[in-house]
């Protein structure tokens, strides 16, 4: 009886030792949860006040930034038979672009309605609007459409007709005059072609150099000033191969000269053309 006794004491021990080893392993697990889920809570806060942090305003707000971004592209040259109302006619210039999985991203569909008299597109062929999901979508279908040059109405619509389609983004009028001043800017000072990414333009001073983000007008005059100096150091510079072709002329000279009678007179010749 005694044997049993020690059996149950000993089973009652260990069972009792577990039991404690159980209730610490889960306090220690609840407090590993607990510092997690706070860690978690700290980084998706500060996730959250970076967020906010880049998208608030830092500087006064620009011209581009006064109204929502329409996410519009205007296409140009339809032919006479093609819908500029149909969502199908997008369609099918998605499709010709290689853009058929963004079908889905097509929000609303319009004509073009040149509501501006006295502009000089005055184009005969019809002219469509895309309203697209969002900016990143609008982008990747403006930096796609250049393939439309090498595209026919057949292959585009099925249809034989003259011309070529154009994109062009649908800017707010201040982005727009903005662009216009950008593009003069970089074909009066030979500058690669400014671009956009969503509602802002940006330059390069030159083609190896990191594009400027074009605020205003002012931005545009101190890349111009910037050119112009860079181009007022680069001047003399030009004058240094008519240096550099008289003085070997001469040395040239000399040396056919003096080949006959050793290199005396030669180093005579180089001597004075260095002083």
């Amino acid at each position: 009886m005694s044997r049993l006794e020690e059996a149950q004491a000993r089973h009652e021990a260990t069972l009792t030792r577990e039991l404690a080893e159980a209730a610490d392993f889960r306090a220690a697990c609840s407090r590993e949860m607990t510092a997690f889920q706070r860690e978690l809570r700290g980084e998706v806060e500060a996730a959250c006040a970076r967020i906010a942090s880049s998208t608030a305003a830092t500087r006064p707000r620009e011209a581009n930034e006064t109204n929502e971004d329409s996410c519009e592209v205007r296409f140009d040259g339809l032919p006479p038979r093609v819908d500029p109302s149909s969502a199908e006619t997008i369609k099918k210039i998605l499709q010709a672009i290689g853009l058929v999985r963004f079908e889905m991203h097509i929000a609303r569909v319009r004509e073009w309605i040149n509501r501006n008299p006295r502009s000089t597109d005055q184009s005969s062929s019809g002219q469509i609007v895309v309203q697209l999901s969002s900016p990143f979508i609008r982008d990747e279908v403006i930096g796609a459409s250049p393939a439309l040059r090498d595209l026919t109405m057949v292959q585009i619509f099925g249809v034989e007709a003259e011309g070529r389609i154009r994109a062009s983004p649908v800017l707010l009028r201040g982005v727009y005059l903005l662009h216009r001043r950008a593009l003069d800017l970089a074909r009066a000072k030979r500058l690669p072609r400014p671009f956009m990414r969503g509602l802002k333009i940006f330059m390069r001073p030159g083609a190896s150099q990191r594009p400027i983000h074009i605020r205003s007008e002012e931005d545009l005059s101190l890349l111009e000033s910037q050119t112009l100096n860079n181009q007022s150091r680069a001047t003399p510079s030009t004058e240094s191969p008519s240096v550099t072709n008289v003085t070997s002329e001469s040395l040239q000279t000399r040396t056919d000269d003096s080949a006959s009678s050793g290199s005396q007179p030669l180093l005579s010749s180089l001597a004075s053309i260095h002083l």
